[in-house]
């Protein structure tokens, strides 16, 4: 049986805090943070009963034998290795894309200048000789139209190699990211 229902004087009077009586129990519990450690100090005393008088103590330490993490956290690591590999894949297809994109455009580049500093001249001048010359009766209609045709088709090779020239300057800035659509 309790004390409280053997004498009724061990009852707390209304009037009075239970914290502060030497006649009830109290419980202090302390929780450190270092691995959750638990220290119950218990006593209790009863003025009806001298005899009585008790401690507990309780240590709780929890073992990391079975965690039940453990499964996530490897896969969480997996996750974030598998991330950093993706991103230092597409960091390295980056730089080729520039790279191919810079040099395909200074292929070109090179491309059109020689058309325009020699090939167009030459043709040109030989298309005006062969007219010339058909003119003035030294050559005949044929060799004028093949001249022309010579002419014409260098033309176009330097319209394609201009065309070549901006499509891998867009190129480039696709690349780059400085490409701005209308």
């Amino acid at each position: 049986m309790r004390c409280a229902e053997k004498a009724p004087h061990c009852t707390v009077p209304a009037n009075r805090d239970p914290h502060n009586s030497q006649q009830w129990t109290f419980h202090t519990v302390i929780n450190t943070v270092a691995r959750n450690l638990i220290l119950e100090v218990a006593l209790r005393q009863c003025s009806c009963i001298k005899q009585v008088s008790a401690a507990t103590f309780a240590v709780s330490v929890p073992l990391p034998f079975f965690n039940r993490n453990q499964g996530e956290i490897a896969r969480t690591k997996h996750v974030l290795t598998q991330a950093q590999q993706l991103q230092a894949a597409a960091r390295g297809q980056v730089m080729t894309d520039v790279r191919d994109a810079y040099e395909a455009l200074q292929t070109s580049d090179q491309i059109a200048q020689y058309y325009r500093s020699s090939y167009l001249e030459v043709a040109q001048k030989s298309r005006d000789i062969s007219e010339y010359s058909y003119h003035r009766g030294a050559a005949s209609l044929l060799d004028f139209l093949d001249a022309e045709r010579s002419f014409r088709a260098t033309q176009l090779a330097w319209r394609q190699a201009i065309a070549a020239y901006l499509a891998a300057l867009e190129q480039l800035r696709d690349a780059v990211g400085t490409r701005s659509l209308p």
